[in-house]
This record gives C-alpha cells, sequence and structure tokens, in this order.
C-alpha cells in the first residue's frame, strides 16, 4: 500500500535498507524498488519519522538534491556537489569498461591488481 500511495503522488522509486512485505503487491504497483530482503512483517507504522532531512540508507547519507542511479545491479547515490564531477566521467568509465568487456570476451584473463596485492601481502591465497 505505501508503495501505492507513494506511485500515486508521482513518485518514481523506492530505496530503503530494511525488509520490504507483500512482493505480489509491490510488483503489481510496478514502481521499482530496491530493499534488503522480504519479510512477512508489517513495518512499523508509528514513528518515529521525519521528512526532509538527511537519510543514512545503507550507510550512505542521503541528501536533498542527490541524484539516485539505481538499476538491477543495485543503487548508488551520487551527492549533489559532486554531480558535475561525475557526469564528465561517465564518457571514459564507460569507455574502459567497454573496451575491458572487449578483452575478456576475447580471452583476456590477466588479474594484475590481483597478484600485486598477492605479492605485497594485501591479499592471502587460501586453498
Amino acid at each position: 500500500m505505501v508503495l501505492a500511495m507513494i506511485h500515486n503522488k508521482g513518485g518514481i522509486g523506492f530505496v530503503t535498507d530494511s525488509p520490504m512485505r507483500d512482493l505480489v503487491g509491490i510488483q503489481n504497483v510496478g514502481l521499482p524498488a530496491w530493499c534488503s530482503g522480504l519479510n512477512p512483517n508489517s513495518p512499523y507504522a508509528n514513528g518515529p519519522g521525519r521528512v526532509g532531512f538527511d537519510a543514512s540508507v545503507g550507510g550512505q547519507v542521503v541528501r536533498s538534491g542527490d541524484i539516485i542511479v539505481a538499476d538491477i545491479d543495485g543503487v548508488v547515490v551520487v551527492p549533489h556537489a559532486r554531480i558535475d564531477q561525475v557526469i564528465t566521467k561517465l564518457d571514459a568509465v564507460r569507455a574502459a569498461e567497454t573496451a575491458m568487456e572487449t578483452k575478456v570476451k576475447s580471452g583476456f584473463s590477466e588479474q594484475s591488481r590481483i597478484i600485486q596485492m598477492l605479492i605485497d601481502g594485501r591479499a592471502v591465497m587460501d586453498d
């Protein structure tokens, strides 16, 4: 019901670091939602709660004006103060990921960063 009300108010998604309930109801509303799992219990509806303040979700502080980017892989918060900086790096990140994907599809398997961590002791091989 909460997601349906959010949808009715024009909301375009819902993120919580708590479990949610009523998967069928969530799917029927059609509003994308991210949570820590499913739980048969109802949410705590009697507070405490605040509206219009910073929120901590999954250990990340979310402030008014931040951009939330979410897809099937998860949720990222882009702080308002860093939006321009992040946007300027998007093309380079996309190009690097595309280049690496092409290399891996062609058989590339070098793990130089992991090898270096094994050499300098930051990682340990446990067979």
